[in-house]
């Protein structure tokens, strides 16, 4: 059971690029979270256009604007990501590749356009 008194964490990964913009992402995250208490956590990850080829990165974005069929991924730029945490305070190292989160260990990582996904945490003040 969830207590809602007391500080939780939503993990939206690789689920808001399923999401259309005629749905409102924005608005739809913003009321998961209105429900949720001061100091819970949001930790989301969102497909990407910004790390593709440019010719891989066009036939995305029209398929996700044609409607596409059902699962077509919306990806969205960093700019597009970061509304999603307005109002929030980032956990380090903030809004990043997940192929660069927390990239400290020296074994081998896939590459950002290997990924193509941004993620981040933070927190709800």
């Amino acid at each position: 059971m969830i207590d809602l008194s007391r500080p939780v964490g939503l993990m939206l990964v690789a689920i808001l690029h399923f999401v259309p913009d005629g749905d409102d992402p924005y608005a739809l995250v913003d009321r998961l979270l209105d429900a949720l208490p001061a100091g819970s956590y949001l930790a989301a990850s969102h497909a990407t256009h910004d790390y593709l080829p440019p010719h891989i990165a066009q036939e995305a974005k029209a398929a996700a604007r044609g409607g596409g069929p059902p699962g077509v991924i919306n990806l969205r730029s960093l700019a597009e990501f970061t509304r999603f945490w307005d109002g929030l305070k980032l956990v380090e190292p903030g809004i990043t590749s997940v192929a660069e989160w927390r990239a400290e260990d020296p074994q081998p990582r896939p590459s950002m356009s290997e990924v193509s996904m941004d993620g981040a945490v933070a927190r709800k003040p």
